[in-house]
């Protein structure tokens, strides 16, 4: 069940999404019995633990839609979900609402998706003056009040993040990326800014896709896996 907005992805991207009541601290914990809460989230704050739930359960659906019998979507170390060999994928969750996409490592490079409730007005300049990168537009483009560009710049900002870092392992932050909106409605291009140890694959800018809806903005990026060279095939010196 995808509950909108639907990102226009790639086909071999597979999304699910579930809203819930984020704000009933009476309710249980675990309505998805068949995901397991971590130990680690055992004295966690019941919205926490329900947000976390609803994220796995999404993942767990879209896994088994693209083929992949029952897995779990462990945690890493590093906080990152840890997904099964040949798979690569992303969770997102905010204010009862929670989401999951997946695709095949053979055919994406990377995947993030990301959810966020637009910003209260008061919050809007602090919340720029915290992503916004040197030389990215500060005011919204014609059609868009502020506080919704802000929070498309952050969500966009949050899906690289999620698509990159898998592939370098080094963290990086708003200011390492620049993010403008495409004249394609529902479009936005990104520039990495920062130097990797291990570059991650993809080609500059970057794209990915935005929808807003519920009072929210949903972003997200799909790196297609650069095509082998033919057999054979000539290459400059």
């Amino acid at each position: 069940m995808v509950v909108g907005p639907t990102l226009p992805l790639p086909g071999n991207v597979v999304q699910e999404a579930v809203r819930f009541d984020a704000t009933c601290e009476t309710a249980p914990v675990d309505f998805w019995p068949a995901v397991r809460l971590p130990d680690g989230l055992a004295a966690a704050a019941p919205k926490r633990r329900r947000e976390f739930l609803a994220g796995r359960t999404c993942a767990a659906r879209a896994l088994a839609r693209l083929g992949l019998g029952p897995c779990e979507v462990a945690i890493d170390a590093d906080r990152a979900p840890v997904w099964p060999a040949g798979v690569v994928g992303s969770i997102t969750h905010s204010a009862g609402f929670a989401a999951a996409a997946v695709g095949l490592a053979a055919q994406l490079a990377g995947l993030g998706i990301d959810a966020e409730p637009i910003a209260a007005p008061s919050l809007v300049a602090s919340v720029a003056k915290l992503i916004l990168a040197a030389g990215e537009p500060a005011a919204p483009p014609p059609g868009m009040d502020l506080e919704t560009y802000v929070t498309l710049v952050f969500s966009a900002k949050e899906s690289l993040f999620k698509c990159v870092y898998p592939q370098v392992r080094e963290p990086f932050f708003f200011e390492h990326a620049r993010v403008t909106l495409a004249a394609v409605p529902g479009e936005f291009q990104a520039v990495l800014l920062k130097r990797f140890a291990r570059p991650p694959e993809l080609q500059s800018p970057i794209r990915g896709r935005y929808g807003v809806a519920h009072g929210e903005v949903h972003t997200a990026v799909a790196l297609p896996r650069p095509a082998a060279p033919r057999a054979g095939a000539w290459s400059p010196p």
